[in-house]
């Protein structure tokens, strides 16, 4: 099959259409090109007359221009983008493992797609400005695949390890950050439109004139959609759903908004210290109201210290998944499954730390020393909840999927409706 061939089996990653090429750095059909070349040489200046968020599809790709060449940026398109000829060896080896992925899904592949080593990939950049980056498999060298025996990390008691190759690392990098940056609530592209968006007085006002309680559920609204996506994400990692099912309730329910956290890092700006809110930036003061400056310091020096690491988008969405996937949560009935589980997530992402810091090789703990204090604001979060309760019995009707994972139990409810539901007869990811 030729190289042109093998593309041709990827959909186009903008619209999902039949793909006829690489076109200005990235794998798309006819009508998708043509637009990104029109929009470009017009210096298009387009809008969206909805949230920002459309969907783009085969069947709605023209609905919403701004929201389709916002797609194309995000996914690397570029006016500067070279032909495929004169590809760096990175992008032929991320392109390379993208048509095995698709062949293995038509069934068109064999074991030949593991005996593939990595190459080092170059230099990544970090998440600001974020860019989409998968380090894959040399595709110039055909060797038996290399076994890795995981060292101890000190976060497990070494009885999970497993054995585990290169392929299977490469793999496991390529879908969690798959999985992420498709359950992230700002792309890249809207982040960076934002950096200069901040409440203003006016609008801040309007928040702190609403009750403390009123401003708490507000919030609540604002998380739930966030969590929506953890619940999303968790489903796409590799190995999350063959987990029994009292263990993915647990795991949901304990690491949720240490997960919201780490997500918070890409969305602070370190240098004001604001972090988007409800589509703009705000200041630790703008929350005052809810009376927890200590927890919410708390989160904004968490979300900040995470953020100063620099992180790439692998990286974040492996220790977003690191966080998740944790064998020491009280309540599991298969820790020693979870717990081989995380020491291949941990492997995948030591991998791509030793190619993102090469001469750093304490850089790795740097990461996950920032566990413990995820779990400590994570539990002051509880505590303040189970207080307000305490002090405000009637208080509002807060989100149930909120109540579900952060409310004391009363006792323990599981009534959520819908796909995100974890009540515990009725499998939350099915």
């Amino acid at each position: 099959m030729s190289s042109k061939a093998q593309i041709e089996t990827i959909p186009c990653k903008i619209c999902g259409d039949k793909s006829s090429g690489i076109h200005y750095g990235v794998i798309t059909c006819e009508g998708c090109k043509g637009f990104f070349r029109r929009s470009q040489q017009n210096n298009a200046a387009y809008s969206c007359p909805r949230n920002k968020n459309c969907q783009i599809d085969g069947t709605n790709r023209n609905r919403c221009q701004h929201c389709r060449l916002q797609k194309c940026l995000t996914l690397g398109m570029s006016r500067d983008a070279v032909k495929f000829g004169r590809m760096s060896k990175k992008q032929r080896d991320t392109l390379y493992m993208e048509i095995l992925r698709q062949q293995k899904e038509q069934g068109k592949t064999n074991e030949a797609e593991a005996t593939y080593i990595p190459s080092p990939p170059a230099t990544t950049k970090p998440a600001f400005p974020y860019e989409p980056q998968y380090p894959l498999p040399d595709t110039s060298a055909e060797i038996p695949p290399k076994m890795i025996k995981p060292p101890n990390n000190g976060l497990s008691n070494g009885l999970a390890y497993a054995m585990i190759t290169e392929g299977e690392i490469l793999q496991i990098t390529f879908d969690i950050t798959e999985a992420y940056q498709k359950t992230t609530k700002y792309t890249i592209s809207d982040i960076q439109s934002l950096w200069s968006e901040y409440h203003t007085e006016m609008t801040a006002q309007k928040y702190r004139s609403m009750a403390r309680v009123d401003f708490w559920k507000f919030c609540a609204d604002q998380i739930t959609g966030c969590i929506q996506m953890v619940v999303e994400f968790a489903k796409n990692i590799p190995g999350f759903m063959d987990l029994c099912q009292n263990d993915q309730i647990i795991l949901l329910k304990t690491g949720c908004f240490e997960n919201l956290l780490v997500r918070m890092s890409r969305e602070i700006n370190p240098n004001t210290n604001a972090v988007l809110f409800d589509g703009k930036f705000a200041s630790i003061d703008f929350f005052s109201i809810l009376g927890l400056n200590d927890l919410v310091s708390s989160m904004y020096d968490l979300g900040r210290s995470v953020c100063l690491l620099k992180l790439t988008e692998q990286e974040l969405a492996l220790f977003c998944a690191v966080v998740l996937v944790s064998a020491d949560r009280p309540g599991l009935r298969e820790p020693m499954a979870v717990e081989k589980l995380q020491e291949k997530i941990i492997q995948a992402l030591r991998y791509q730390v030793s190619q993102t810091h090469p001469a750093e090789p304490s850089f790795l703990a740097k990461i996950l020393m920032k566990m413990p204090n995820l779990r400590s604001v994570a539990a002051r979060h509880m505590e303040e909840l189970a207080a307000l309760k305490m002090q405000s019995p009637s208080l509002p009707e807060f989100p149930p999927l909120y109540k579900e994972l952060f409310m004391p139990p009363e006792p323990v409810q599981n009534t959520l409706g819908g796909e995100h539901t974890l009540h515990p007869h009725h499998h939350m990811l099915a």
